[in-house]
């Protein structure tokens, strides 16, 4: 059998796991003796450690779980058979996993904190007007925000593009918010165009190029589900993606804003939850899927990686090379964008400004939009639509 490993990406432990490609072309998890009681349930645990219909390749993404918590939640399997049905790895790692739990209050001690920081200086906020235009039918929306002018953007080859470095690594403690389980902090956006933002990063340094797993995605979705109040989810993946650093984190805030609703593309439309799409008011490639009401952190998984192998298939990148793209996802659709360029002649856009909700930090960058064409150079930093691919009716 052709071994594989994968390191744990948790920042528990630095034990590295094997997995091994079976005959049918699925993933089993190959365990020792200091995992398991016994050879035979590791050999049970691994029947049902398959990878069907997603992605085989990225397998161990779906694992990158604590050993000590994965072990738990195979002792639950044999001593409740009820409870845990035979399991694919994407409900190892979430029954397994650390329980996530935030409090109720999270939203309402998020704006209270951020409050102070603004009036302390710490994060940098003022309301700002929106513009709202229309070009070649696709609705924009600009934000004049001259924090954006101090908000650092690494270069490609920035040290802390790859090495444990900048403000993550050792959070301040005025920002931090809570512990999403013991893999992701949840603090403040010390960068601010809304009111509050949020960021969730990895306790323990990863890369943003790295595509997120299932813990992100976990934490993520019950982060979400925890703040009662709309609010939209951004992963820039990679350097051309528009990331301004290296360590993952994924970005939350208050979409729509109530008080003065931009809607975005994918917002109020009837999507399929079970077939990715595109809509026609986009100019460059991307696929969306709709998020079922009861969806789960599974579903949402799943859903991911459906759309994580479209962006790829796009960007002609093999499995395990990196990818540069937008992925933002609400409590009711995901949609993933693949990038080719962080930006053209200086102007750049992350994944809100490719929905069309822009952040500039003067009057002189908004021209630049106009200058450049707006719908034109959004597709400059993507891909443009194939006449071939379907569309959104």
């Amino acid at each position: 059998m052709d071994e594989k490993t994968a390191t744990n990406g948790l920042g528990v432990t630095n034990r590295k796991r094997k997995f091994s490609e079976d005959d049918d072309g699925s993933f089993g998890l190959v365990t020792d003796s200091s995992v398991f009681n016994s050879k035979e349930r590791a050999l049970k645990v691994t029947k049902f450690a398959k990878i069907a219909d997603i992605d085989r390749v990225r397998a161990k993404k779906y694992l990158r779980v604590n050993r000590n918590d994965l072990d738990l939640a195979i002792n639950h399997y044999f001593d409740d058979p009820e409870l845990f049905k035979p399991m694919d790895p994407i409900t190892i790692v979430l029954r397994g996993s650390d329980k996530f739990t935030l409090p109720h209050d999270l939203f309402i001690s998020a704006l209270d904190r951020f409050d102070s920081l603004v009036e302390a200086g710490e994060i940098l906020y003022s309301p700002s007007d929106p513009e709202r235009t229309k070009y070649d039918g696709f609705e924009f929306e600009f934000r004049i925000v001259p924090a954006m002018g101090s908000k650092p953007l690494l270069a490609a080859n920035d040290p802390g593009r790859s090495h444990p470095q900048g403000p993550f690594v050792n959070p301040d403690p005025a920002f931090v918010l809570a512990n999403v389980g013991t893999a992701h902090v949840l603090e403040l956006n010390k960068f601010c165009v809304f009111r509050p933002m949020l960021i969730l990063h990895t306790a323990q340094y990863s890369e943003q190029e790295d595509d997120l797993d299932a813990s992100d995605l976990t934490a993520a979705w019950l982060t979400l589900q925890t703040i009662k109040e709309p609010q939209i989810v951004l992963y820039n993946c990679g350097v051309d993606s528009g990331s301004s650093q290296g360590h993952k984190h994924l970005q939350f805030w208050p979409h729509p804003d109530l008080d003065n609703p931009f809607y975005l593309p994918p917002d109020g439309k009837d999507l399929p939850s079970d077939a990715p799409t595109m809509l026609p008011e986009l100019p460059y490639q991307h696929w969306v899927v709709g998020i079922p009401p009861k969806a789960t952190a599974v579903g949402l998984i799943e859903s991911y990686f459906v759309l994580l192998k479209k962006a790829r298939e796009a960007l002609g990148k093999e499995d395990g090379e990196a990818a540069a793209y937008n992925l933002l996802f609400t409590r009711v659709w995901m949609i993933i964008i693949p990038r080719t360029q962080k930006g053209y002649e200086g102007l750049n856009a992350n994944g809100a400004g490719m929905l069309g909700s822009v952040w500039v930090k003067d009057k002189k960058e908004r021209e630049e939009w106009t200058k450049h064409g707006m719908t034109e150079h959004l597709t400059r930093l993507g891909l443009p639509v194939a006449n071939e691919l379907p569309v959104e009716k």
